[in-house]
């Protein structure tokens, strides 16, 4: 079994060199996810704040639960990147009609979790530095009691 994996994942690793992430799809064989544009970037607290008051946007914590009880940004929803199965089962869920704005603590769970999301299709803006720098940034946070 383990032997079949690693057979499917070095195919699929050779098919992502070849096609150099284009992807396969024509307006002939697509119909409307033609039209979904899948975009990722990485910003600063500053302009992650501004984004986070445009429209279509949710704003996720990949920490773990107790990282987000200690101070997270307002309005932000939880979902444990360190917990891969409900991780995956939960992004996997979500509504590619929106853009998703994803921290962490210092950006690196994010950026693993913001390049999970952009190949299940779903736009993300990943904060560069996290919390950390969203605060070193002077922007308040909240917390649970």
């Amino acid at each position: 079994m383990k032997n079949k994996l690693a057979v499917i994942a070095f195919i699929f690793a050779i098919g992502l060199a070849i096609y150099g992430g284009r992807t396969l799809l024509t307006p002939k064989t697509c119909g409307a996810a033609c039209e979904v544009k899948v975009e990722s970037s990485t910003v600063s607290a500053v302009e992650f704040a501004q984004k986070s008051k445009e429209g279509d946007v949710v704003m996720l914590d990949v920490r773990t639960p107790s990282e987000f009880e200690q101070g997270h940004i307002k309005g932000a929803r939880n979902i444990d990147f360190n917990n891969q199965t409900s991780f995956a089962k939960e992004i996997a869920d979500l509504d590619k009609s929106k853009t998703y704005l994803v921290y962490c603590r210092s950006g690196n769970r994010s950026a693993q979790a913001q390049k999970m999301m952009q190949e299940l299709g779903l736009s993300t803006v990943n904060l560069s530095g996290g919390i950390g720098a969203w605060q070193r940034a002077g922007l308040a946070i909240e917390k649970e009691y």
